[in-house]
């Protein structure tokens, strides 16, 4: 169990007991070299005392979480959901495999009706071996942090693939869509390496651009350095950075190129496995969407889009008592729609008044959003949204959350940038020991803030126009037998996300309500 303070105590030069990583299949071999650090001078010390107390402080309150609640661990086992990330089935390996297929019926205003079947795969596999923790009898500042929340190290390998066959009552979308997506990342100390590839990744709620992704295949890559420097024992590190790279091929031959960059200047984190935290000063990401065409034979013109998003302070995790914590962040947030300009340089230098260049349309607003989150075993409940979900590897439990806080996007077209308010909520309780309840909703009110001075499609809403999205969908699992359960769920929605798969039916780049129901069989391999 962590101390009040370990980061200072590892300052000071005290002795910390660290209590174990988790489970036993997760636990560290003893026979793994432990990483010791180089000791450091008391001035040195005394510098980093201001920057990691803050985050000492909200990671205990994540971390000291006393003994274990009576049972605790039996009702992780009966009631552990079936969505896990990962089965981890011995200390340098583990996998996962659950495949399923849906009956769909859905209908949009204006496009019709459509019925069709949906059969899906997914699968997670991973060797390699187990961080081990590190040792506290050498605190001190090392080069590159060792430590991440995910504990796995070496190749961690992600796929899944879904087809749609729709039967529709109107034309406009194609009979048959699919969709795959596919990582391989290569997680080691100092470095993480990861290559992907997607074909028709649906739009989310929770991106920052609602670009379609119809018809798209995408390749692409991640370079990351989990942090420069770390603070041993505690768990903080100091300059992460990330850098990432994505190649975007059309069916129509056009080709569009993704870059993106996310730098932390401070980060705590604690992996346990009851309730993982992470605490961050100074989280920016920036995302570039690009597009190259040719506007005349001599010329090259791109076409661009930008978000910014810097978070002072973000927070995950942070337990407010033995199953309800707390997460929060806090910042500002800038959208640039799509906009043109020249790569070609001009055959002479102009002037200095011909080379000014007109103002891009661009909106700048604070973000803010908090989220309190409600586990109702041992084990964490990670709710979508939370900055947790990409780093959290295994079982995750029932539970429920909700988060309140501002909302901004770039819609479909890049061409026009909103901004308001959002309210989400999503939940998975049990009823009795094989049938779960589940659902998720989302809504936000915007208003259109800016358009780009390309303009808008038509149909599409103009500035000024307030904005209703939103989406409610509510599921019920039984399961039939171990490994085996079967769903029902229904849905409501109105938003121009696009998502061939998942909703069907053709894109469009006005807000239309749509609904559906499906009835599923899913398997868990293993």
């Amino acid at each position: 169990m962590f101390e009040d303070a370990p980061c200072l105590g590892a300052l000071v030069g005290t002795g910390v007991v660290r209590r174990p990583l988790g489970p036993a299949s997760m636990r560290p071999d003893p026979a793994q070299k432990r990483l010791r650090a180089q000791p450091v001078s008391r001035r040195q010390r005394m510098a980093l005392t201001g920057a990691c107390a803050l985050l000492t402080q909200l990671g205990a309150a994540g971390s000291a979480r006393g003994g274990e609640e009576p049972g605790s661990s039996a009702a992780a086992d009966e009631e552990a959901s079936p969505r896990s990330i990962a089965i981890v089935k011995d200390e340098r390996w583990g996998a996962s495999l659950s495949l399923g297929v849906d009956a769909l019926a859905a209908a949009t205003r204006g496009d019709g009706a459509r019925g069709g079947l949906r059969p899906y795969i997914d699968g997670e596999g991973w060797i390699g071996w187990t961080a081990a923790e590190p040792d506290a009898s050498a605190p001190g500042v090392g080069l590159f942090s060792p430590s991440t929340l995910d504990a796995r190290r070496g190749l961690i390998v992600r796929a899944g693939a879904a087809g749609l066959a729709a039967a529709r009552s109107t034309g406009g979308a194609r009979a048959f869509e699919w969709r795959v997506a596919e990582s391989a990342t290569l997680q080691l100390t100092p470095v993480v390496l990861e290559q992907r590839f997607s074909y028709q990744r649906p739009v989310e709620f929770t991106d920052r651009f609602w670009r379609s992704q119809r018809g798209v295949m995408s390749v692409g890559g991640r370079f990351a350095l989990p942090g420069m420097l770390t603070v041993l024992p505690a768990k903080v590190n100091l300059m992460s950075l990330a850098v990432e790279a994505d190649v975007l091929r059309s069916e129509e031959g056009t080709t569009q190129r993704d870059l993106g960059v996310e730098m932390v200047a401070i980060e705590f984190f604690d992996r346990s496995p009851e309730q993982p935290v992470r605490a961050a000063v100074i989280d920016l990401k920036v995302a570039q969407q690009n597009a190259p065409f040719q506007r005349r034979e001599e010329e090259r013109t791109d076409l661009q889009a930008l978000t910014i998003e810097l978070d002072v302070l973000s927070l995950a995790g942070i337990s407010l008592s033995r199953r309800l914590s707390l997460g929060a962040r806090g910042g500002i947030g800038i959208a640039v729609p799509t906009h043109l300009y020249d790569a070609t340089p001009p055959p002479e230098a102009p002037s200095s008044e011909e080379g000014e260049k007109e103002s891009v349309p661009s909106v700048l607003m604070p973000t803010l959003f908090g989220d309190l989150v409600y586990r109702s075993t041992a084990l964490p409940f990670v709710p979508s949204w939370s900055s947790l979900d990409r780093y959290v590897a295994g079982e995750r439990g029932p539970g429920a959350a909700i988060g309140v806080g501002t909302f901004s996007r770039l819609d479909p077209t890049g061409s026009a940038g909103d901004v308001g308010g959002q309210v989400a909520a999503e939940g998975r309780v049990p009823i009795t020991r094989e049938i779960y309840a589940g659902g998720s909703g989302t809504v936000v009110l915007a208003e259109r803030v800016v358009v780009s001075d390309l303009g808008v499609p038509e149909g599409a809403p103009r500035v000024g126009e307030m904005i209703l999205l939103a989406r409610v969908a509510a599921q019920v699992e039984w399961e039939l037998t171990r490994g085996v359960t079967q769903r029902a769920s229904a849905f409501i929605e109105r938003s121009d996300r696009d998502d061939p798969v998942g909703l069907g039916g053709a894109p469009s780049a006005s807000l239309r309500p749509r609904w559906g129901v499906t009835v599923s069989l899913a398997a868990t391999v293993f």
